[in-house]
C-alpha cells in the first residue's frame, strides 16, 4: 500500500528541487531545510546531493564550486549505496552529471553506470512514486542525447505503462 504522506513530500521536495535549478535561494533552502521531512527519509540525501551540486553552479567562488561539488558527489554515493536500484536516485546524479564540465568528474563518472540503472528499474519502480515526474526524467533521457534509439523507445514504452 502506497503511503499518501510519503509521496505528497517527494512531489514538495521535487518541486523545491525545480525551483532550486534557477534559484541559488531555493538551492541554499533546498540544502539547509527541505521541507518537514524526517532526516532519515531516504530521498533527503539524493536531493540534498543536488542542492549542493546547485550551489556550486551559482558560486562565484572556484574553491568553494569544488568544495560543494565534492560534497555533492559524497552524498550522491550514499545514496546510491543506501539504495542501488532506485532510478531516481540514479537520474539525478545523472542529470547532475551531465551538466558538469568532465574535468570536475575526478571523483567518478557514474553517467554510463546511472543510465543503464534507469533503463534497468524505471519500468518496475512503483508507478505512485513517478507519476508526477516520469515523463520529465524520460524527456531529460531522451534531450542528453546519451541513449540510444533503441534505449529512448524502451524509456518510452515504459513511460506508457507509468501512464
Amino acid at each position: 500500500m502506497q503511503d499518501t504522506e510519503y509521496i505528497e513530500s517527494l512531489v514538495k521536495l521535487r518541486e523545491l528541487y525545480k525551483e532550486a535549478v534557477g534559484s541559488p535561494s531555493s538551492a541554499r533552502k533546498l540544502w539547509k531545510k527541505p521541507l518537514p521531512f524526517d532526516p532519515d527519509h531516504p530521498m533527503i540525501t539524493p536531493y540534498r546531493a543536488c542542492a549542493r551540486a546547485l550551489m556550486a553552479l551559482h558560486s562565484w567562488n572556484p574553491f568553494e564550486k569544488l568544495q560543494f561539488l565534492n560534497e555533492s558527489m559524497s552524498l550522491f554515493q550514499q545514496a546510491v549505496t543506501q539504495q542501488p536500484r532506485n532510478p531516481e536516485i540514479r537520474f539525478l546524479r545523472f542529470s547532475i552529471q551531465h551538466n558538469m564540465p568532465a574535468f570536475l568528474l575526478s571523483n567518478g563518472d557514474y553517467k554510463a553506470e546511472d543510465k543503464q540503472v534507469f533503463l534497468d528499474e524505471f519500468e518496475h519502480y512503483p508507478d505512485y512514486y513517478l507519476e508526477d515526474y516520469a515523463p520529465e526524467m524520460v524527456d531529460f533521457f531522451e534531450k542528453s542525447k546519451y541513449c540510444t534509439p533503441d534505449e529512448i523507445e524502451h524509456l518510452h514504452q515504459a513511460l506508457a505503462l507509468h501512464s
